[in-house]
């Protein structure tokens, strides 16, 4: 798959990335990415919007550039050490470097075209792309379904229970869940070896 057979929804030509689009795009497109990590409430991430979109309009066709609403995609920006707003990721193959310059078209365009060699990449530990990044936002994702599960089972509108009764819910489908892991993982490794003969 190549860029230009994706279909993105954008915002001033730069890509609308979430965690789906993340973990399916990101891997699946051999080309770079330059994304950044912004919040709607910021400042320096409004400034920096169209700074951004000129940039994606003069890299298009070599580098991709798209960016994360970090406070609707907390998992997503799990994985990568974010610190502030907004935090801007250079990402080639399978390293993942920090942008720490100005923030303008020119800059960012230097950047995403070679200036990311001399910039500081993560560690394999700190990687989104790494096992460390990927069960950081599993783990987190898991968090937000078991937030959102308890609002539907306590919501007047839909199954109204009491609290009690929703954490006695949850507390039940997790050790239901956990069981049914640990007999699968049981099952899995299984040794072969039959013991009667």
């Amino acid at each position: 798959m190549d860029i230009e057979s994706y279909t993105f929804k954008t915002e001033n030509s730069v890509a609308i990335i979430n965690a789906s689009v993340f973990d399916t795009v990101v891997y699946e497109i051999s080309s770079p990415w330059l994304i950044a990590f912004t919040a709607p409430w910021c400042g320096h991430c409004k400034s920096l919007a169209p700074k951004l979109g000129a940039a994606a309009r003069h890299l298009q066709g070599t580098v991709a550039v798209g960016k994360v609403d970090a406070t609707a995609e907390q998992a997503l920006m799990a994985r990568f050490p974010v610190k502030g707003y907004p935090t801007i990721f250079f990402i080639q193959d399978t390293s993942v470097y920090v942008y720490s310059g100005v923030r303008s078209e020119e800059a960012l365009i230097q950047f995403a075209q070679s200036g990311y060699k001399e910039a500081s990449r993560l560690s394999q530990t700190e990687s989104p792309l790494g096992y460390v990044g990927v069960v950081k936002g599993r783990v987190i994702s898991l968090g937000f379904q078991v937030q959102r599960m308890y609002r539907h089972l306590t919501d007047p509108n839909h199954v109204g229970l009491p609290v009690v009764g929703a954490v006695a819910v949850l507390a039940i489908g997790g050790l239901l869940g956990t069981a049914a892991l640990g007999f699968f993982l049981a099952w899995l490794f299984m040794p072969t070896n039959n013991y009667l003969n």
